[in-house]
């Protein structure tokens, strides 16, 4: 039940509910009543669709950062100037694990409206694919947490983290949505980053980096080679089209 609060006044969510809701559904944000104390009983008239979402009635800020091209061939030249190797990490339905700030209601699912409150609906606690602000909400949740774990934010590159261990060596990282490209010369900060990272979200070991943002990356043993051959291709065969 991450995603939902209590729905109708009194009564728990069905169980089944909770899943469901990823499915399309009907979101608006709906501003609470001076007279009214209960802030997820909710009449469910009105509710429109997260694209009709309104700018500073639904939601306020939306701008979330994301890693630039030339920050990623900045780490990957830094990688293979270094001797170091690239890994990627690509976390499952990311933007589920914003927290919300505004308040934001949706519909019963269809199929799993609860009896006798059909015209209730639910307040989320976390961010669903089609909001508005989706995306600066995981990004907020992605940058505390690593400001948690001691992680260094750059001044100048907003999704560029360091953490550096006297005793062990450097991890840097870099977020681009829902990927996460790492480097460093510890092994050991290599794998601590990994494994914190799967306990904390869930996500896909993606291993060695090999293809980022269109471009192909080739690593071994003494060098790192980076092409699009791919994208060249794609241009290619629509240009003949």
């Amino acid at each position: 039940m991450d995603h939902l609060a209590v729905g109708p006044a009194g009564s728990q969510a069905p169980a089944s509910s909770a899943s469901s809701v990823a499915q399309p559904v009907s979101t608006r944000r709906r501003h609470r009543p001076a007279s009214t104390t209960d802030t997820t009983s909710k009449d469910a008239s009105g509710s429109q669709p997260g694209y009709a979402q309104k700018p500073a009635i639904d939601f306020n800020e939306t701008f979330a950062p994301v890693a630039r091209l030339d920050t990623i061939r900045t780490l990957i030249a830094l990688a293979a100037q270094k001797g170091w190797k690239l890994y990627q990490l690509d976390v499952k339905s990311a933007f589920l694990n914003g927290v919300l700030k505004e308040e934001v209601y949706v519909d019963q699912p269809d199929g799993f409206v609860t009896t006798n409150y059909e015209d209730k609906v639910y307040k989320l606690k976390k961010a669903l694919y089609g909001l508005k602000q989706a995306p600066r909400a995981w990004y907020k949740e992605i940058n505390a947490y690593l400001i948690s774990c001691g992680y260094v934010r750059s001044s100048s590159k907003a999704t560029l983290y360091c953490k550096t261990k006297e005793d062990s060596g450097t991890l840097i990282v870099s977020i681009y949505v829902d990927d996460i490209v790492y480097t460093g010369s510890s092994e050991e900060l290599i794998e601590d980053f990994k494994t914190e990272m799967m306990r904390m979200y869930e996500m896909t070991d993606l291993g060695l980096l090999y293809y980022f943002l269109g471009m192909a990356v080739i690593q071994t043993e003494n060098c790192i080679f980076i092409n699009q051959k791919k994208y060249a291709l794609t241009l290619l065969r629509f240009e003949t089209m």
